[in-house]
């Protein structure tokens, strides 16, 4: 067999610079593999709302320690700009502000802790639907109410 039939076939001619190209070659389809693989995941993170339920829980799980903790009776309109609330299920029991999705196919709810005084207690309630959420904090309890 002659050497430039053999040079002809892929990856056995000897010369550095088709080597070279070779590994150009690979290197760009690594690199878009990469990449793809990296776009799929920032969409598939972009259309989840586990980070808008996490900051919803905690900003409503510390929202209900000031409310408890403040002195007299106190009314409280929570509204966010940020993140739209009729798109979100809120419910307050058992010490804990849950968020989860009103139309959720999915079972990931954030969850947060709050501190209840003994002498204003809490049995909790759902809210889902609404623009903004009323706390109210009287001599006898505390009490939350869709806006």
């Amino acid at each position: 067999m002659k050497k430039s039939a053999i040079c002809r076939r892929l990856f056995l001619c000897r010369k550095s610079q088709t080597n070279e190209v070779y590994h150009v070659l690979i290197q760009v389809a690594i690199a878009l593999a990469v990449y793809l693989t990296m776009q799929a995941y920032i969409d598939s993170v972009s259309k989840n709302t586990l980070f808008e339920k996490v900051y919803l829980s905690k900003d409503s799980g510390m929202l209900m320690d000031t409310i408890y903790g403040s002195p007299g009776e106190v009314t409280y309109e929570y509204k966010n700009d940020l993140v739209g609330l009729n798109r979100f299920k809120f419910n307050f029991k058992n010490q804990r502000a849950s968020i989860d999705e009103t139309e959720s196919k999915s079972k990931l709810t954030a969850e947060q802790p709050y501190g209840e005084d003994i002498n204003a207690p809490y049995s909790g309630n759902d809210i889902s639907g609404s623009d903004y959420i009323i706390f109210s904090k009287t001599k006898t309890g505390m009490s939350t109410s869709k806006g």
